[in-house]
């Protein structure tokens, strides 16, 4: 699923941490995950751009 640049703008994507989150320890745990050069290749696969 390649994004067809012609037909529309990329979606631009942050992510964020609040103090106030119970499920800090989830959230590092994910951003964890998708640092890996494996998973962005997956990721662009899709669309995705990193």
């Amino acid at each position: 699923m390649i994004r067809r640049k012609k037909l529309y703008l990329p979606i631009e994507q942050a992510v964020v941490i609040l103090d106030s989150s119970q499920n800090k320890s989830e959230a590092y745990k994910h951003l964890e995950f998708v640092k890996p050069e494996k998973v962005k290749k997956i990721l662009k696969v899709y669309g995705f751009e990193t």
